[in-house]
């Protein structure tokens, strides 16, 4: 049973499906999918939310969805690339009824006019959408992977310094104690600088 949340902009998301029996299933008829179905939110945060139902899921059923059975000569996947175009949300966002929640009025839906084109220009624009699609996903997973990369090098340098990556010796003293043992030996070293070379322009200065 699909609801609004199944449906994403041209991606069909299977996750969180609801289950009905069968009997009910029969009952609503109406609403079966076989696959290739237009799918469009009609109601609630991601209203005009449009996508093709896949036919590999199988039958399904749905509830609060908009279903367009495509005709002859109409691509589905460019009829809902039309749909969450700025042109067509521009277009189905004038039939929208109500103002406590986004909704779409069906009948006033079914009267608007859509850009028919020849099914083989359908196809290519089809190809060069989803191209575009593949291409920016790859460049979200790229991001994606670069900030989780920071992360682990974070998480690797703290894991460092908390001797955690390799084995420790029980014998070894502690990153801390180690830190503070540099620390103090610069300072002696720093305080053990002779300082005859100051002395001496000093005097100079003194005599002069």
């Amino acid at each position: 049973m699909l609801r609004s949340q199944n449906v994403r902009p041209l991606r069909f998301d299977i996750s969180n499906c609801e289950y009905i029996p069968a009997e009910f299933d029969q009952e609503l008829e109406k609403s079966r999918l076989h696959g290739n179905e237009i799918l469009v939110v009609r109601s609630g945060v991601n209203v005009g939310d449009c996508c093709v139902y896949p036919a590999v899921e199988g039958k399904a059923n749905c509830s609060d969805l908009v279903i367009t059975r495509p005709l002859k000569g109409l691509n589905p996947s460019y009829a809902a690339m039309y749909v969450v175009s700025p042109i067509g949300k521009a277009a189905l966002r004038l039939q929208r009824v109500g103002n406590a929640q986004p909704h779409f009025n069906v009948r006033s839906m079914k009267k608007s006019l859509f850009p028919l084109a020849p099914y083989d220009e359908q196809a290519r624009i089809v190809g060069i959408v989803e191209q575009a699609i593949n291409k920016m996903d790859e460049v979200i997973k790229s991001l994606e992977a670069e900030s989780q990369l920071k992360q682990l090098d974070q998480s690797i340098l703290a894991k460092a310094f908390r001797g955690e990556l390799v084995p420790q010796d029980p014998n070894d003293e502690p990153a801390s104690q180690l830190l503070e043992r540099i620390q103090s030996e610069r300072a002696n070293d720093a305080n053990a600088k002779p300082t005859r070379g100051r002395n001496k322009r000093s005097s100079v200065k003194a005599n002069d």
